[in-house]
């Protein structure tokens, strides 16, 4: 069987995971708000991608997608690459 790697990346910090008091209601909040992806949901997708595979490896890196220069937190992606069979 041939060896295969798969990778998958997730957004797991943006503009929105350091809010400041009514952030929740403007427009830029509500574009970017569903693009972070909680814990649960990243062992979901991985988990059912890798049920019916021989895994070899996963490794996870982080990646600064973009820098804000105004206080708040940037732009973090995780990037899993998964080894299997």
């Amino acid at each position: 069987m041939m060896t295969k790697v798969k990778i998958m990346r997730f957004c797991v910090c943006n503009c929105t995971t350091v809010c400041c008091k009514g952030d929740e209601n403007t427009s830029w909040y509500k574009e970017n708000v569903n693009e972070v992806s909680s814990v649960t949901e990243i062992e979901k997708i991985v988990n059912d991608f890798i049920k019916d595979k021989s895994v070899i490896d996963i490794k996870v890196n982080t990646i600064d997608v973009l820098y804000h220069n105004n206080a708040r937190s940037n732009t973090v992606d995780l990037i899993y690459t998964i080894m299997y069979k």
